[in-house]
Order: C-alpha cells, then sequence, then structure tokens
C-alpha cells in the first residue's frame, strides 16, 4: 500500500465521509418514506437536500483544514463573549437550548451595547474637542477684532 500525499489524504477523507454520510442519509430517507406514506417523496427529497448540504459543509470543512469554521466560532466567541459563550454551551449540553440561544443573546447585546457606548463616548470626545478649538479660534477674532476696533477709536479720539 502506498502513502498518499496530503492533497490524496484531503480528498480520501472527503470521499470516505462521503460514502458514509451516503449510506446514512439513504437510510434515513428510506426510513422517512416509509413513515410519511404519500408524502415520502417530498421527505426524501428534504432529506436528500439535508444530507447534500451536510456532505458540501463536510467537504469544504476538510478542503480548507478547519479555516472556515475556525472563524466562524471566533468571529461568534468576540461577538457573544467568553462568560457568556460558556454559559451558553453549558446550557445546550444540559437540553436548555432556549437558556443557550438566551446567553448567547445576552453576550451579543452586551458586546452591541459596549461597542456603541464605546462610539459614543468618542464621537462625544471628537465633537467637544472641535467646539473647543472652535471657541478658541472665535475668541481670538474677538479679542484681534476688539483690539483693532480700540485702537482706532483711540487714534480717532486722540486727534
Amino acid at each position: 500500500m502506498t502513502e498518499l500525499g496530503e492533497d490524496e489524504g484531503i480528498v480520501a477523507g472527503v470521499a470516505g465521509t462521503v460514502g458514509s454520510a451516503g449510506g446514512l442519509f439513504a437510510g434515513m430517507a428510506e426510513g422517512v418514506a416509509g413513515v410519511a406514506g404519500a408524502a415520502a417523496p417530498a421527505a426524501a427529497a428534504v432529506v436528500a437536500a439535508a444530507g447534500a448540504g451536510a456532505l458540501i459543509g463536510v467537504g469544504i470543512e476538510h478542503a480548507t483544514d478547519g479555516a472556515i469554521s475556525d472563524a466562524g466560532s471566533e468571529a461568534l466567541l468576540d461577538l457573544v463573549g467568553e462568560e457568556e459563550s460558556y454559559a451558553a454551551a453549558s446550557a445546550f449540553d444540559d437540553g436548555e437550548y432556549i437558556d443557550g440561544v438566551g446567553h448567547m443573546a445576552s453576550g451579543a447585546y452586551d458586546t452591541v451595547s459596549e461597542y456603541v457606548a464605546e462610539t459614543y463616548d468618542t464621537a462625544t470626545e471628537y465633537a467637544n474637542e472641535a467646539y473647543d478649538t472652535a471657541t478658541e479660534y472665535a475668541n481670538e477674532a474677538y479679542d484681534t477684532a476688539s483690539d483693532a476696533a480700540g485702537a482706532a477709536w483711540d487714534a480717532l479720539t486722540d486727534w
């Protein structure tokens, strides 16, 4: 038996997964068809579509060496936060799916709220700096004009 190169190993892994999953989905489709009776063709089509989607996902996962799912999970962790993510995972493990979704929503809300607050603070800081700068220039312009008017008045009245 020859050793497979990395690319051939990935292809063989995907092919094995496709073969195994294909048998699983075929068995599921037969079971659904037996239970669904008249709706069997539609049920079988749904199962086939789900199977195809799963196989495509597995193929992409193998082809990218997990880069896509890693990036997605990192983004979700950044959005939800470590604490709420852990609480959600624990709730999901315990079968408390609504609690898990609640923890995820709470974490996302906290992250977005924090971002909005930081953005507001930054915008307020820039607006205050702009106002202070404009006020300083206006005061300097007023002082210059006032000094010039005073000097002109003094020149007229001293004559």
